[in-house]
């Protein structure tokens, strides 16, 4: 960037949370059936811009090792292990990846990638569940 000039790109937030709220959601009801409405916290930034630490916990496998209800998705695609890299669901490589991460009594969150670009995660505290 030059030294005084504008930023070329700047996200409108506001859509970027709508829709990786909207993705996080429905990756969460489809693998784990598991319905949340409440407001989440939220953060996105460029995968690059993370530090080495971070990125590596980002990209690690996390939560407990819980299965999801019989039948749905992800209970099938863990016994299966289909379409999975390093706890990753691979969408289309290069292009979208997410990881559902579930905390006993805690909290659930979901990590996206974007064209190995943006780095999101999604999190929602513990609503009161005991399961």
């Amino acid at each position: 960037m030059l030294s005084g000039a504008p930023p070329l790109w700047k996200p409108d937030s506001d859509r970027f949370n709508h829709v990786l709220i909207k993705n996080a959601r429905g990756h969460l009801w489809f693998e784990c059936a598991e319905v949340r409405f409440s407001r989440p916290e939220i953060w996105f930034t460029a995968l690059e811009a993370l530090a080495p630490e971070r990125r590596r916990t980002f990209e690690a496998p996390q939560g407990d090792l819980l299965l999801p209800e019989v039948g749905n998705r992800g209970f099938v695609r863990a016994l299966a292990s289909q379409d999975e890299a390093d706890g990753w669901t691979v969408v289309q490589d290069g292009v979208y990846r997410f990881a559902v991460d579930l905390w006993r009594g805690e909290a659930v969150r979901v990590r996206i990638v974007l064209a190995e670009y943006l780095a999101a995660e999604v999190t929602w505290p513990n609503d009161g569940r005991t399961d």
